[in-house]
């Protein structure tokens, strides 16, 4: 009985002794959930905020299809789609039928392509804060040309100091989405 009742001091006065650091371990673990929340929070606006003038860069309407055939909000290739496994979204079909591609399903899409283009210039994040041809360089600039002109011409203008300089049909290029997309926290 004694053992019992010195083990029960015991732990009481180790509980007693410890309370204080145990209570600064909660505090700073709630702290830093309060910080990994925020974060979140902040980088899945930031995504949002990216995405919206990457929508009305490229279309405004969900359903338009431009003369080369490209489609949706964010206008995506069929090659693009076909890349990604989306290969049944033709743009005879989506002309037929928009509800095929659905804004939501546009929405994931473009996220399935961005992590694609991430994984492919990961090997050239080290250009990020170098100035090209006056322009800063920021991983949300690289995302946006990705989109674009493909990851490919965009390792070409890194790779060539931006004297390689591709366009779209509209005679926007490389260097005019890394500048107009620079200031996002992607």
């Amino acid at each position: 009985m004694k053992k019992f009742i010195f083990l029960i001091i015991l732990i009481f006065t180790v509980f007693i002794c410890a309370a204080p650091e145990l209570d600064n371990t909660l505090k700073e673990y709630h702290r830093q959930s309060v910080i990994k929340e925020l974060s979140i929070r902040f980088f899945e606006a930031e995504q949002s905020r990216f995405n919206s003038h990457l929508s009305r860069k490229e279309s405004p309407d969900w359903k338009k299809i431009n003369q080369i055939g490209c489609m949706g909000s964010y206008q995506f290739t069929h090659g693009t789609l076909k890349m990604l496994g989306y290969g049944y979204i033709t743009p005879d079909k989506f002309k037929r039928d928009p509800e095929i591609f659905p804004p939501e399903l546009q929405d994931r899409v473009l996220m399935t392509l961005i992590k694609s283009n991430s994984a492919i210039l990961k090997n050239y994040k080290c250009y990020v804060g170098t100035t090209i041809n006056g322009t800063v360089i920021t991983w949300s600039g690289l995302i946006a040309a990705a989109h674009l002109g493909g990851a490919g011409s965009v390792i070409k203008y890194l790779n060539t100091n931006g004297n390689y300089d591709a366009s779209d049909m509209n005679g926007t290029s490389i260097s005019d989405y890394i500048r107009e997309f620079q200031g996002y926290n992607i």
